[in-house]
């Protein structure tokens, strides 16, 4: 039977409901647990219905309290060790064994179950179980354009350019005369003097 893109079949349910290593963010009461047992100890129920069953029971954080009250792991002891399909034998089996690490092994005896019965037990459709996997996040937002630099040039075309750039121009450098005019100006404290004024005071000087 093929499947939709984009869901799961029970077998990788795990992937997409189970918590972070070691835990579990499934939120359960116990009257789930009570649920589930009574469809694990039913051998008319079909096998799709026990996977997932057990599935949801490996992502569940079980307490000692959940195990005492409900007799869930006398549950998953019974179909591990009687029921006739291999697939939920050995699914039962492997969450037995994660429990038994943790609980004590009194929690863990069988109880009465029809064995023929759950033989004759339909097979179930699987797609009445199956998941949908989480939509997949948005694509990242474009990268800001990059300024694109000119290839900067040598040193020697640079001043040449420079060079080139003073020639055309009319700009026109301060020529010897004038800088001693100015200097011959300046008075302290910023204050400059007319150059007639200048020229009247070196008159006075040569007659005296």
């Amino acid at each position: 039977m093929e499947l939709d893109r984009g869901q799961r079949t029970l077998f990788d349910c795990s992937k997409v409901v189970s918590g972070g290593k070691g835990g579990s963010w499934v939120v359960f009461s116990e009257s789930n647990i009570i649920s589930f047992r009574e469809t694990l100890l039913r051998p008319e129920s079909s096998m799709h219905l026990l996977l997932n069953v057990l599935r949801k029971l490996d992502c569940y954080s079980l307490q000692l309290s959940d195990m005492s009250r409900t007799d869930i792991g006398r549950a998953v002891a019974t179909v591990a060790a009687c029921h006739p399909r291999p697939e939920v034998a050995k699914l039962a089996s492997t969450l037995l064994q994660k429990w038994q690490a943790q609980f004590d092994a009194a929690l863990f005896t069988r109880l009465e179950y029809d064995c023929d019965v759950a033989a004759a037990a339909p097979e179930g459709d699987a797609a009445e179980f199956k998941l949908h996997a989480p939509p997949p996040p948005p694509p990242p937002p474009p990268p800001p354009p990059t300024r694109i630099q000119p290839p900067r040039k040598d040193r020697a075309t640079r001043i040449k350019e420079e060079d080139a750039f003073l020639d055309d121009s009319e700009f026109e450098g301060i020529s010897e005369s004038d800088s001693e005019s100015e200097a011959d100006d300046w008075q302290p404290a910023g204050g400059r003097r007319k150059s007639g004024a200048s020229g009247a005071g070196s008159a006075k000087k040569q007659k005296s």
